[in-house]
């Protein structure tokens, strides 16, 4: 399986795990051991090919796979999709909220006038993102939504803006 491809192009171990985890029904756990023997492929080992399949399930089939810790993967439904996104935003929060703790131990008296503009950019967008990610900020959000589908951009700010009123 050593054949030569550009780099675009994905490995022929990523390919045999796309076609193995396509075929899978939703809540299907695949373990690491059939998915070995059903493509040869040693998970453990190729692990960037695995990666590059449920990247491109995702992509071009809307197909997510989350891990399922000691044992394989499992191929999500809407629930475990809304789950996946529910975590997303926790980690968003908790990255601006880290980038945020060292903005604030930043010593801007130092800096040139444009290294301080640059950090004050930084700043407002993990504030923004620390704020746009609160659990009172989704309720708001939610309440503004009337047809299921998402906020345009300007909406989304307008109901930030209205939650500091």
């Amino acid at each position: 399986m050593n054949e030569k491809r550009t780099i675009a192009e994905p490995s022929a171990e990523a390919r045999l795990l796309y076609a193995h985890l396509a075929t899978a029904k939703e809540g299907d756990v695949l373990t690491w051991d059939a998915i070995q023997a059903a493509c040869g492929v040693d998970v453990r080992r190729f692990r960037g090919a695995l990666t590059t399949a449920r990247r491109w399930l995702l992509k071009r089939d809307g197909i997510l796979f989350l891990a399922v810790a000691g044992v394989g993967v499992q191929r999500a439904g809407n629930t475990g999709k809304l789950a996946e996104m529910d975590q997303r935003k926790r980690r968003i929060s908790t990255q601006a909220r880290k980038g945020l703790r060292v903005a604030q131990v930043v010593d801007v008296t130092s800096m040139t006038s444009t290294e301080r503009v640059h950090h004050a950019a930084i700043a407002s967008i993990f504030a923004a993102a620390q704020h746009a990610s609160a659990h009172k900020t989704e309720r708001a959000i939610s309440s503004k939504i009337t047809e299921g589908k998402p906020l345009a951009l300007a909406e989304t700010l307008q109901a930030l803006r209205n939650l500091e009123e």
